[in-house]
């Protein structure tokens, strides 16, 4: 088995920090949107984009809820 076949999926950020995490808009947990590379809080809905592998938890900056494009 190689590397690759031991991790289920690709992460957007290392899952220990994932875990230790907080939504700061409202201190949700966050989890991870690997088809659109964001993390998104649990309870507000808030879009936080990652690049690579740096999550922009800036409230101002993140996508509301309804305001989340569908391509």
């Amino acid at each position: 088995m190689t590397d690759a076949e031991s991790v289920p999926e690709a992460m957007l950020i290392d899952r220990d920090l994932l875990d230790r995490m907080q939504c700061p808009n409202d201190g949700g947990g966050l989890s991870e949107d690997f088809a659109s590379s964001y993390l998104v809080c649990a309870t507000c809905g808030f879009r936080y984009s990652v690049i690579d592998g740096i999550p922009n938890m800036l409230v101002d900056e993140a996508i509301l809820p309804d305001a989340v494009q569908t391509d």
